[in-house]
């Protein structure tokens, strides 16, 4: 029977109601030109039950793992094209004063996954974008190079700067001990110190500055996944190639 078919409000194709009567095929221009929205929902990346924890924003601070949800503080979950890809994506931007908390996971191995584009990284002062600074943790932070701090020191150092309104993928993985920083899929710094993820973890803030724009990113996250194992460099390069 004749028909029309809709995706996000528009018509993309119509049949005459006879059998056999054509193929529809989409470019990407046309697909860009509509209004849907994708959700990544990817719970098992490599085969292995390895994910513990994946917060995609389709739901708010939702685990779609189930194990365990986060917390929003006045952050706003928008969607926009911050990847290139054939359609939009839910992501959550935190404007300096707007931030996440994860519950704490009882581990020294692990791995965090996340695509990040902010506009201030080029601050000269601590910027806190991921895990908590306290002993024997760590946080994720420019100052104005990608550090790892913890416990009023730096877990290793890096002369690698974020750029301004770039997406950025990045990688901390840990294995008691070893630890290793990978951003767009290049490892940028190891160390021999253990940290872990066993406190409350913070999103887009300074875990000792909770909620201050002043050591706070003002950025776009995207996927954030927590693995129970350190990842491999091609499973690093998987996440980054496949924009998961």
């Amino acid at each position: 029977m004749p028909g029309t078919l809709k995706v996000g409000g528009n018509t993309i194709a119509t049949h005459t109601g006879v059998e056999g009567a054509g193929t529809v095929s989409l470019s990407t221009t046309q697909l860009n030109s509509m209004n849907v929205v994708k959700a990544d929902t990817n719970t098992d990346p490599f085969g292995d039950s390895s994910q513990i924890r994946f917060y995609n924003f389709q739901d708010g601070a939702a685990d779609v793992m189930g194990n365990s949800n986060g917390t929003l503080k006045n952050a706003n979950i928008s969607v926009s094209s911050i990847v290139h890809d054939l359609s939009n994506e839910k992501n959550i931007y935190f404007d300096g004063t707007s931030y996440m908390t994860i519950p704490a996971i009882n581990t020294t191995t692990f791995s965090v996954s996340f695509w990040i584009r902010g506009f201030n990284f080029d601050n000269v002062g601590f910027i806190g974008i991921f895990g908590n600074q306290a002993n024997p943790y760590g946080q994720i932070a420019t100052y104005p190079t990608l550090k790892l701090y913890r416990d009023a020191e730096y877990a290793f150092t890096t002369s690698t700067t974020l750029a301004n309104d770039v997406l950025h993928h990045l990688v901390w993985t840990a294995n008691s001990g070893v630890d290793l920083m990978y951003l767009n899929n290049v490892s940028i710094g190891t160390s021999g110190v253990t940290v872990g993820l066993n406190t409350t973890l913070y999103v887009g803030t300074a875990s000792t500055q909770v909620g201050s724009a002043t050591y706070a990113p003002k950025a776009y996250y995207r996927n954030i996944r927590i693995f129970n194992k350190q990842l491999s460099v091609a499973e690093v390069n998987t996440l980054y190639t496949g924009k998961l």
